[in-house]
């Protein structure tokens, strides 16, 4: 009698597309695997700004992981577990009541956060000032940066965050 098969899934959620790839656990040999294309969710609202619809991402994931799951001729629950990989550090808000964005994602290259590093960089004494306790310098580059700058220019974001109901995070978080 042949042996029934569990998987092991691995996202690949990206700026330009989602992938998701189905691997035999027994063997971690890949069996199926199925990209969803997703460059035309990113707007550049302004020089210098690169966001993405946060349901578009979710959306593309899913139909990817559909398609990986239709052939391999399985279903969700033969898969035993999920990896993630995602776009460093694009950052989400979202309502936890709902489940809805409260903001387009903000993506990793995005740079409307360089005032906002600079006033972090002058109020801590400098870009390095933060390296001993978090290993990196202040940069528009990290979803803290980018979360201050939700919080400061975003109604819906401070008004929950203040309410006690939002929650952030980069995409793997959001997924």
């Amino acid at each position: 009698r042949p042996r029934e098969l569990t998987y092991l899934a691995s996202i690949d959620q990206g700026t330009s597309s989602s992938r998701v790839v189905l691997y035999d656990a027994a063997t971690l040999a890949p069996v199926a695997s199925h990209q969803v294309e997703l460059q035309s969710a990113t707007t550049n609202p302004r020089p210098g700004w690169s966001q993405m619809d946060a349901k578009a991402i979710v959306k593309s994931v899913d139909d990817a992981a559909a398609g990986a799951l239709q052939k391999a001729g399985a279903t969700a629950a033969d898969v035993a577990g999920v990896g993630i990989t995602n776009q460093r550090e694009s950052t989400v808000v979202w309502d936890a009541r709902t489940g809805e964005p409260l903001y387009d994602c903000v993506l990793w290259h995005d740079a409307r956060t360089r005032g906002t590093a600079a006033s972090i960089k002058a109020s801590v004494g400098g870009a390095d000032a933060l390296r001993p306790t978090c290993g990196l310098p202040v940069s528009t580059y990290f979803s803290g940066v980018k979360l201050k700058w939700l919080l400061d220019e975003v109604p819906a974001v401070k008004d929950a965050v203040e309410a006690g109901y939002a929650r952030a995070g980069t995409v793997d978080s959001w997924l």
